[in-house]
């Protein structure tokens, strides 16, 4: 005998489906043996994850807007604000810091929304991402300057290249 159970949203949408089959040696004593599956709801999945309509095509130019937009942001923000960078540093790479969690909290949040909202909201990410990138190089870039005695700038980032590892 097989023993289908639905779980539902006070909507009644179908939010998961378990299918299993029932085993009895006696009338009085029917246990369940095993499931066999669940299906998940497409809500909260990411842009193609979990939906039988998304392509490899929508993936690939997915990625493609994300890169896009995020080195057009680095060209540009190192246009705008590179003379500020060396001058203001410390603020830059807090800033740095600030556009790396913005960048993953958008991200976190982007399974909840739509599908076009969701790609806007990942592209920002990206070009959040970007702006960490320039802030914290440049400002890495000025302290070691800083701190380099003697010339000894490239020694310097080889030490501190072997320490982050």
């Amino acid at each position: 005998m097989d023993l289908r159970i639905e779980e539902k949203t006070e909507a009644g949408k179908i939010t998961a489906t378990y299918v299993g089959s029932l085993a009895s040696d006696d009338k009085n004593e029917r246990q369940l043996v095993g499931r066999l599956d669940v299906i998940p709801l497409t809500y909260g999945t990411g842009v193609g994850v979990g939906d039988a309509s998304a392509s490899p095509t929508t993936a690939l130019l997915l990625s493609i807007l994300q890169e896009s937009t995020g080195r057009i942001a680095t060209i540009l923000f190192a246009d705008r604000l590179g003379t500020a960078l060396e001058p203001e540093c410390k603020m830059y790479r807090l800033a740095a810091d600030v556009f790396n969690d913005a960048a993953m909290i958008l991200d976190c949040l982007s399974p909840a929304l739509p599908r076009g909202p969701r790609v806007l909201l990942l592209s920002s990410s990206s070009v959040l991402r970007a702006l960490c990138g320039v802030a914290a190089g440049s400002s890495k870039a000025s302290l070691s300057a800083h701190f380099a005695k003697w010339g000894n700038l490239g020694e310097l980032n080889a030490v501190s290249g072997q320490v982050a590892a």
